[in-house]
């Protein structure tokens, strides 16, 4: 069998594949990644502006992500590390190359500490104006801005911190039907937030098993899915009922 021009001999030769760049671990995170997301559309600067391509600009490019970790980081980063080459250098000499971030948000938890970020929230579109949310290790769901206002040297990005699971949160998702309602799921509860208010729109049973994942359906406004530790999906049609889940199925053991 052939795999990217190596050949394997039932198992035996296994082709090595390098990496095209790599990240510096001075500039990067220093902990765990917990979170990616794509920034398409959007090119953001050395000075930490975010410029939108115009929409008859035909580029189709997607060229930035962001990611979090429990460093209390988020890091913007352009993919385009091509750029860094200086004329007459050859494109081998791409994993030798100093990757570095073009912009970093750093938190701070409530009390003090950096923010342990496991998931994150932010949009594309409106990314100066609309503000980025991460949920953390500890429970915390902050709302934060993703650049600095005017000429602060240290800026404070978070506006606010709340509290809202007992332990990590592990799904962090605004709803695709309403711009400024957010779904958090951790420990042994789902919550429904509206942007703005500081206790949940809704705040469900406390299950027996420990949620693992949880998005919103893509087709129906009140309809939500999670999975638990144990192998089990639910599925809950908060316009059914919300006191449990409207069909539930084992699929696998724990």
């Amino acid at each position: 069998m052939v795999i990217n021009g190596a050949t394997t001999d039932d198992g035996n030769n296994i082709p090595v594949i390098k990496h095209k760049c790599v990240s510096d671990v001075q500039f990067g995170h220093h902990q765990v990644i917990t979170d990616l997301q794509w920034l398409p559309g959007i090119e953001i600067t050395a000075r930490g502006k975010a410029n939108r391509f115009p929409g008859d600009s035909g580029r189709k490019e997607c060229d930035f992500f962001a990611t979090v970790a429990v460093d209390g980081k988020v890091l913007f980063w352009d993919v385009r590390v091509e750029r860094l080459l200086k004329r007459g250098r050859r494109h081998e000499e791409l994993a030798d190359l100093v990757w570095k971030p073009t912009h970093m948000i750093h938190l701070v938890s409530l009390i003090g500490l950096d923010l342990g970020g496991t998931r994150f929230c932010l949009d594309p579109v409106a990314l100066e104006s609309r503000p980025i949310i991460v949920g953390s290790f500890d429970g915390e769901i902050t709302i934060s801005d993703c650049f600095r206002m005017g000429d602060e040297e240290t800026p404070d990005f978070i506006h606010s911190s709340i509290q809202s699971h007992v332990g990590p949160i592990v799904s962090l998702e605004r709803s695709p039907f309403f711009e400024d309602i957010l779904l958090t799921v951790g420990d042994w509860t789902f919550q429904i937030w509206k942007q703005g208010l500081s206790a949940p729109l809704f705040h469900s049973r406390y299950s027996s098993e420990y949620y693992t994942v949880g998005c919103w359906s893509p087709t129906r406004a009140g309809v939500i899915y999670l999975a638990t530790m144990s192998g089990r999906l639910e599925v809950w049609d908060l316009l059914d009922r919300s006191h449990e889940p409207s069909i539930g199925a084992t699929l696998s053991a724990a």
